[in-house]
């Protein structure tokens, strides 16, 4: 359990500053988009089964984002919606973040950034050796365009080795420690 005034990871830690505050969600921004875009060396860094982009209309929304926990639900997955608990506590780093996983230990992040609000990145990440699910792989990429009415851009199809597979379950465990303190927080009403 959380002890009270501890650096909570879903509300995204202290903040010492506004520029302080502003420069962790530079930092943020940049780290996501540097690891959806490059896979890195075998083992350091998970290279994603499937990534793309997904532009819509307008802005994420609440409507979009329970568009997109339903769908994740169908497929097998428990999703946490984190941009929701940060909004709810004042934090606003990403327009959209949504952490999914399922009993295979598969991951799927949806993520919105400010900056281009009506634009999201979309990862999936399977257990190393990686193991293409076609069938999940086309559910996200004909979901985000035909279900939801977005287009899709930039995909990019990766594959791991088998030493990814302890970056894999480090990311695994960091993903189920979030829904731990999601459930903290609601049952203490924060």
């Amino acid at each position: 359990m959380c002890a009270r005034g501890s650096n909570r990871v879903l509300l995204g830690g202290p903040s010492t500053s506004p520029l302080g505050a502003m420069l962790k969600h530079v930092i943020v921004l940049v780290s996501l988009v540097a690891a959806l875009a490059y896979g890195g060396e075998p083992g350091l860094r998970e290279k994603a089964d499937l990534a793309f982009w997904f532009t819509c209309d307008s802005p994420a929304s609440g409507a979009l984002e329970a568009k997109l926990e339903e769908f994740l639900k169908q497929q097998g997955f428990k999703a946490l919606n984190e941009a929701a608990i940060q909004r709810a506590h004042g934090i606003n780093i990403f327009t959209l973040k949504i952490t999914a996983l399922d009993s295979k230990s598969r991951v799927i992040t949806i993520v919105g950034f400010p900056n281009a609000p009506a634009k999201q990145a979309v990862a999936l990440y399977s257990e190393p050796p990686t193991h293409h699910d076609a069938q999940l792989e086309e559910s996200l990429l004909s979901f985000t365009s035909t279900g939801i009415g977005c287009r899709t851009s930039q995909e990019s199809r990766g594959d791991n080795p088998a030493g990814a597979r302890e970056f894999h379950d480090e990311n695994v465990a960091r993903i189920k420690g979030l829904f731990t303190e999601a459930k903290e927080l609601r049952a203490n009403g924060a």
